[in-house]
C-alpha cells in the first residue's frame, strides 16, 4: 500500500508539479506525524523535509521518522530557498497560505513557479485508515459515555453553563485531551439556536435540552448531539422529536459506498419538508470528522462527492422553531465496503428524563 506521502506525490505528478509546501497544521500532522505548533513541510520528488524551529527539533525527530528535519531560519523563506531546486513547480495550499506569505515566496525565491492548489491532502484525509478509525472509535466511545452521564444527572435548576462545564470535566477525567469544539448546550426556547452557546438560563420541568459536544482523543475528533426532554413530553415535543429521528433514520439507511453525498442530505430533508418544516432545517446534514471537527466529505445539497469506504461522517438533521424550541439528533457513521456502521451508540429513543 502506498504511504500518504507517496499518494500525494502521485497527485503532484498528475499535475506536473515537482513538490508541495504544506502549511496547514492538520495536514502537516497527517503526513508527518509531527504535532508541534510551528513548522512546515516541503515534499519534493525524492525528499521530504520537515522544517521547524529550535523548540521542536528533538520532538520532530521523534515523531516523524523518515523525514529530514531542518531548522527553520528567520526569515522562513531562507530555509525554503535552500531546499527548493531552481526551475521547480511547487504547489502551495491556497486556502491556508496567507497573501503576505505568498508575496514573500514570490519576492524572495526566484526561479520557482508557485502554483495554488486546493484539497490535495484533504482528499487523502477523507478516507480513514485502520489506525485512524481506531482512534475515532475511542473518541466516539467517550462521547457516548458522556451522553449517558448527562442522562444520569440532568435536572431542573442546572444552568446551561453548569452542564457544559461539568460535561467537559467528566470527559477529560475519562481520557479526552480536550473538547473538539466549544460545547453547545441550549434549553427551552433557546433550543431553537442551532449553534447557541451555553447561557446562565436554568433548566425547568418540560424543557427540551439539546447538547452538541465532542472530544479530541489522540488527535482525532468526535461529535455527538442528543436532545433530552425534562419530564413527559408534550404532544408537539414528541412529534417534533419523532420527525427528526425519522429523518435521520432514513439518511442512515441510504448512506453507503457510491451513494452521492447530496442524495443522503436530500433524503433527510425530504422527510422534514413533507411534514411542513422544510424552512426550519437550514444547515447541511453532516460533515466528515477526523483530525478536524469539520472536514471532507460534506453531506449537503451542493456536494459533488460520492461516499466511499473509509469515510467517517456525521448525520445530524434538526428542526428549529424560533422562540419555541428545536431538536437535533447526531451520530457519526463509518462508510464500509457494503454499507455503513453507526459508530455512535448512545441511546436515542429513550432520552426522556
Amino acid at each position: 500500500m502506498l504511504t500518504r506521502v507517496e499518494q500525494l506525490r502521485a497527485q503532484l505528478a498528475q499535475k506536473n508539479l515537482t513538490g508541495i509546501l504544506i502549511t496547514n497544521p492538520p495536514n502537516r500532522r497527517y503526513l508527518s506525524g509531527f504535532t508541534g505548533s510551528e513548522g512546515l513541510l516541503l515534499i519534493l520528488e525524492s525528499t521530504a523535509y520537515l522544517c521547524t524551529d529550535f523548540r521542536y527539533l528533538e520532538q520532530a525527530a521523534q515523531e516523524a521518522p523518515g523525514w529530514e528535519v531542518v531548522k527553520l531560519d528567520r526569515p522562513w523563506t531562507e530555509t525554503v530557498k535552500k531546499l527548493v531546486p531552481s526551475g521547480s513547480r511547487i504547489a502551495f495550499e491556497a486556502e491556508f497560505l496567507t497573501c503576505a506569505r505568498y508575496r514573500e515566496l514570490e519576492q524572495e525565491i526566484s526561479g520557482v513557479e508557485w502554483v495554488a492548489e486546493k484539497g490535495l491532502v484533504e482528499k487523502l484525509r477523507a478516507r480513514k485508515d485502520a489506525e485512524e478509525i481506531k482512534r475515532l472509535r475511542e473518541a466516539i466511545r467517550l462521547t457516548d459515555d458522556g451522553a449517558l452521564y448527562l442522562k444520569s444527572w440532568l435536572k431542573p435548576g442546572l444552568s446551561e453553563k453548569d452542564i457544559a462545564l461539568e460535561l467537559e470535566f467528566y470527559l477529560r477525567r475519562r481520557g479526552a485531551s480536550g473538547p473538539s469544539f466549544p460545547f453547545i448546550v441550549v434549553s427551552g426556547p433557546r433550543s431553537s439556536l442551532p449553534h447557541g452557546r451555553p447561557s446562565e438560563r436554568r433548566l425547568v420541568p418540560g424543557d427540551i435540552v439539546t447538547v452538541d459536544f465532542g472530544v479530541i482523543y489522540d488527535g482525532y475528533c468526535s461529535d455527538l448531539t442528543r436532545t433530552f426532554i425534562l419530564g413527559p413530553p408534550a404532544p408537539e415535543q414528541k412529534a417534533l422529536y419523532d420527525l427528526v429521528l425519522a429523518a435521520q433514520e432514513r439518511a442512515l439507511a441510504l448512506a453507503g459506498p457510491g451513494v452521492p453525498a447530496a442524495s443522503v442530505d436530500a433524503s433527510a430533508r425530504e422527510v422534514i419538508a413533507r411534514a411542513g418544516y422544510g424552512d426550519y432545517f437550514g444547515h447541511s446534514l453532516g460533515h466528515g470528522v477526523g483530525l478536524e471537527i469539520h472536514e471532507a466529505p460534506h453531506l449537503s445539497s451542493s456536494s459533488t462527492e460520492e461516499l466511499q469506504p473509509g469515510m467517517v461522517v456525521t448525520v445530524e438533521p434538526g428542526v428549529y422553531l424560533p422562540g419555541s424550541g428545536g431538536v437535533r439528533i447526531e451520530d457519526v457513521i463509518l462508510i464500509t465496503e457494503h454499507g455503513r456502521e453507526v459508530l455512535s451508540q448512545a441511546p436515542k429513543h429513550a432520552f426522556v428524563l
